[in-house]
């Protein structure tokens, strides 16, 4: 219930009716051998049958690449089909079954190729395409290690949208350079950064979006993320929304965050404050001396000779317990004010085949050898802690905002909270309130003390629409 209060708030009236939003998911597709570029016969026993991504159809005939979302980039990329070869001399001959087994495996990996040559609407920009260098990396000696290729522009249409979203001409990234081994290729993106070619094309007056990730079981981490468009659903998150300003240096990655403590049982990992960079699909990367502490912390240890998978991982021997009670958690607070708490079932995979679980966490020292971490370097605050929070990115009024998701009370078994109404986030310049107000429990899934916020951020929504913002009232709340 509203009460009076003297506080002011500042909330967007004059909007226009609420919209629907247009939503892209990414998930798990099964695919047909018929339909495979390169086939060793070996998919189905391998489980390399399943696509993993955002479904996108591109070319005359239609060809099907799975994207994963990425803030780090700003192009959509696709993989040549004549990246999966292992050399340029091989290209487009009959293959040995060995090679022919790593083109299959690249191009699993990939999630799907795309033949230019077999496109009638393709057209050649004869723009070189290399990825890396980023503007915030400028590392001239790992050019071309993620994607080295040719621009090029092919009519999409990405189907599993609703209304289905379509475009002639797209321009995206083509990898072209062929891979000595299958890891080499890195997987098919759709780039989201602050010039995203996807994002001009399709919402060129509204490039505001929030990503969220829904739970299909409670067994495993989800592989599923949902990236609402032209504005953001803030039914999906609860509680505090907390918003900054993008940098202006445009050569600076726009997401980052302080991380000032991390703790699992009680036990702090964090000596000394340490700033990451946040991204929706890449996993969480660590410094060595917090990644050491969660290791001793949570009974985890590196991989052994004796292991099958290999890596500087944390793995843990037996089943993950079923009761969420009898797990161990990892708390992170932010600078900003945002805290997080992730049960270890969201942190873990349990392998029924190795008999034992593992996280994606890795640590900078490792970082560097991994392709990510060639995009995104440093400590990454990534997918498996982000679960638990709803995203929202706002390139129109140049800032960005994070809030717990709605669905994460109850995923927890904690006192539930009431979801924020569906509306526009308030914009960072709001007028803003002292610390001193109501903490949440410690005991809730994201609590945490409020600190100094956003008056804007604590207000009812229900009078906010997804519109783009027309006007600002002040007006008095009762609390």
């Amino acid at each position: 219930m509203v009460n009076m209060h003297s506080s002011t708030i500042l909330v967007v009236l004059g909007c226009l009716h609420a919209q629907a939003l247009n939503t892209l998911h990414y998930e798990i597709s099964s695919v047909d051998s018929k339909d495979l570029v390169f086939n060793d016969g070996l998919i189905y026993r391998e489980g390399r049958s399943d696509r993993i991504g955002i479904k996108m159809e591109i070319g005359k005939p239609p060809q099907t690449v799975w994207l994963a979302p990425s803030l780090a980039l700003s192009d959509t990329t696709v993989n040549e089909v004549s990246s999966c070869y292992r050399s340029p001399d091989k290209v487009y001959r009959e293959l040995s079954f060995t090679d022919l087994r790593h083109a299959s495996w690249c191009e699993f990996i990939s999630m799907g190729l795309f033949n230019s040559r077999s496109s009638l609407s393709f057209l050649n920009t004869n723009q070189t395409a290399m990825i890396p260098p980023m503007p915030w990396t400028r590392n001239s000696s790992t050019n071309g290690l993620v994607l080295k290729g040719k621009y090029g522009k092919d009519s999409v249409n990405f189907s599993k949208a609703s209304p289905n979203l379509n475009a002639a001409n797209f321009t995206f990234a083509l990898g072209t350079a062929t891979h000595e081994i299958p890891e080499g290729i890195a997987h098919s993106t759709l780039g989201l950064g602050r010039n995203s070619t996807f994002l001009q094309t399709f919402y060129p007056k509204n490039k505001v979006f929030g990503i969220s990730y829904p739970w299909q079981s409670r067994t495993q981490v989800p592989v599923r993320r949902d990236i609402d468009l032209d504005g953001v659903d803030l039914g999906k998150s609860e509680g505090i929304i907390y918003s900054q300003a993008l940098p202006k240096d445009l050569s600076a990655y726009p997401f980052k965050l302080t991380v000032e403590s991390m703790s699992v049982k009680g036990k702090e990992l964090v000596t000394t404050p340490f700033e990451a960079s946040i991204d929706v699909n890449l996993p969480t990367t660590l410094p060595m001396d917090v990644f050491r502490l969660l290791g001793e912390a949570t009974g985890g240890r590196k991989p052994g000779t004796n292991d099958l998978i290999t890596g500087d991982f944390l793995i843990y021997d037996g089943k993950i317990p079923e009761k969420i009670k009898d797990q161990w958690a990892l708390t992170v607070r932010f600078s900003n004010g945002h805290k997080l708490r992730v049960p270890q079932q969201y942190l873990l995979l349990y392998v029924d085949q190795l008999g034992y679980s593992a996280t994606r966490f890795t640590n900078v020292e490792q970082a560097p050898s991994l392709t990510d971490n060639l995009v995104l370097p440093g400590p990454i605050i990534g997918y498996d802690l982000l679960q638990l929070s709803y995203l929202m990115v706002d390139y129109e009024r140049e800032q960005w905002s994070i809030a717990h998701a709605a669905n994460s009370s109850s995923i927890l078994g904690s006192k539930p909270r009431v979801p924020n109404q569906t509306g526009q986030v308030p914009p960072v310049a709001s007028e803003t309130v002292g610390g001193g107000g109501a903490e949440e429990e410690e005991d809730t899934p994201n609590g945490g003390g409020i600190g100094g916020v956003t008056v804007a951020e604590r207000a009812v929504r229900s009078a906010v629409c997804i519109s783009v913002l027309t006007s600002l009232v002040v007006v008095s709340w009762l609390v």
